[in-house]
């Protein structure tokens, strides 16, 4: 139940909102997903299918990834599971019109993220992929 009220609460229903600082991934937000499972996850996935502004997205493998539309693009959360733990969780940007201010935002809050989780981010101007991983 806390995994559903942390991903209504990240993903607003009709989130068709252009992206600010507080609906990023926050370091509380990662702290919970890092401790998911598996099964959990797609478990959680498939019931957010039903919302308009998510789908849940299958890449050929067990686990799902969550994609959340917005204004200007979505984001698509994808945990990668070693174990049943999450050992990395890659986060996927599209923008349908670039925006340098929001390219901004979402480089310096993740890169605000390194003193305690290590993020690598590829910026191709209209996506950016941060890919975050616990540091040893």
């Amino acid at each position: 139940m806390r995994f559903l009220t942390f991903i209504l609460i990240l993903f607003f229903t009709q989130n068709l909102f252009a992206i600010e600082q507080d609906q990023l991934i926050s370091k509380v937000d990662l702290d919970f997903l890092f401790d998911n499972n598996a099964s959990k996850w797609n478990q959680s996935v498939v019931f957010f299918d039903k919302k308009q502004s998510m789908s849940k997205v299958n890449n050929d493998d067990e686990i799902y990834s969550l994609k959340s539309k917005f204004k200007n693009g979505s984001v698509t959360i994808k945990p990668y599971f070693n174990k049943n733990n999450v050992i990395k969780i890659d986060l996927k940007y599209e923008f349908e019109n670039y925006d340098p201010n929001i390219n901004n935002l979402i480089f310096k809050h993740y890169t605000k993220l390194e003193n305690i989780y290590c993020t690598n981010i590829l910026n191709k101007i209209s996506i950016i992929i941060i890919e975050i991983n616990k540091c040893d």
